[in-house]
Formats: C-alpha cells, sequence, structure tokens
C-alpha cells in the first residue's frame, strides 16, 4: 500500500457541475526542486503494473463520474528507488441557475420584481447586468424590484467558494390589448380587441 504522501488538487470549480474538468496535474511538481521524473497514473493497479500511464498530464481529462477522484504518481530519479505520491481530486461547486423569462405590462407602473430562488447556491455576491449595461450588485444583491426595461439581462453569481456562474434571461414586453369595437345587450356582450392580452 502507499504510505500518506498525499496531495491535494482542491482550487478548481466544476464549471458544468458535471464532475468533468481539464486539470493540469503538473502543479504537483513544484512540491520538488531536484530534477525528478513524474509518471501519473489513473489507479493503483496500473502504477504497479507500469501501464496506461497519463500521457497528457497538463490537461487531464478528468472525469469525477468514470474515474477515481485519486492520481496516483511514481517520483523517481537515476540511481535512487522511486517514491509514490497521490493526489487528490476535489472539484469545488459552481453556484448554477436558471432563470426563467419575465414578461412585462407596458401600463404596470410598479415594474416587475425578480427574485429567483438561490437556496443551496451559498451565493456570497451578485452582480445584474440590465440590457443598457447598468450594473446593479452586492453581498445582499438578491433581487431586483421595479424592472421595466425590457431586453436581455444577466445575473452574475459567485458562491463562497470563489466559483461563478453567469446566467441569462429575459424581460419581454406584453402588449396591452386595445379595445375597438363593444356591442350586446343586457348580460352578453361581445368585446373586439387588438393586441396581446397582457
Amino acid at each position: 500500500t502507499l504510505d500518506k504522501k498525499q496531495f491535494y488538487i482542491d482550487n478548481i470549480c466544476d464549471t458544468n457541475n458535471d464532475k468533468k474538468e481539464i486539470i493540469d496535474l503538473t502543479g504537483f511538481e513544484s512540491n520538488f526542486n531536484s530534477p525528478f521524473t513524474y509518471e501519473y497514473y489513473g489507479n493503483q493497479s496500473d502504477l504497479w503494473l507500469g501501464q496506461n500511464k497519463i500521457q497528457n498530464p497538463t490537461s487531464y481529462a478528468y472525469d469525477g463520474k468514470s474515474a477515481n477522484s485519486t492520481i496516483y504518481v511514481k517520483v523517481s530519479q537515476g540511481g535512487f528507488c522511486p517514491d509514490f505520491y497521490t493526489i487528490n481530486v476535489v472539484l469545488k461547486t459552481t453556484p448554477m441557475i436558471k432563470i426563467q423569462d419575465s414578461y412585462y405590462c407596458k401600463n404596470d407602473e410598479k415594474g416587475l420584481e425578480i427574485k429567483p430562488n438561490f437556496t443551496g447556491l451559498n451565493v456570497v455576491y451578485y452582480k445584474w447586468e440590465y440590457p443598457d449595461g447598468t450594473i446593479l450588485e452586492g453581498a445582499t444583491q438578491n433581487f431586483l424590484t421595479g424592472v421595466k426595461k425590457t431586453g436581455t439581462y444577466k445575473l452574475t453569481l459567485t458562491n463562497f467558494a470563489n466559483c461563478t456562474y453567469t446566467a441569462t434571461f429575459k424581460v419581454i414586453n406584453i402588449a396591452t390589448p386595445e379595445i375597438t369595437a363593444l356591442s350586446g345587450e343586457n348580460d352578453y356582450y361581445t368585446i373586439t380587441a387588438t393586441g396581446t392580452p397582457g
């Protein structure tokens, strides 16, 4: 078995929260000063057998769903017995969210309130960008009120692990119908209108 020479890669955000990232394993080598030879393996069995070596450790396609979260490293130098290490990969969660489009009736003087549900995302900073480029941001700025501008909005979230995610959504105008005719009598009337109901 390997001894407790363990290292960690735990500073990478899981961009799509799918446990897949391209990782540079060679940052591990900065722990050593002398010129060594490094060989990386995806499992301990391959390490002992010297087979299926990771061919491109600077751009390793890590897949936490199908592979072991531990990388095994053989460190060797001419004239000396090799040493063995492990690198444990721990990806950081990205605060992903989907925000539905909102519909705004132009005669609504109050405007919309946009307040997504951020439960479980551990957000520490919010940055809203309006269609005209106006920025509204802050640690407590988790909603918008009085929204009347139509167009595409952006919301960038930063969580406690310093991972970010940008969601886009639209505010779409709904035209107020215009009554063009009213006919009928007693309790029955027919209303004719143009435009989209809103």
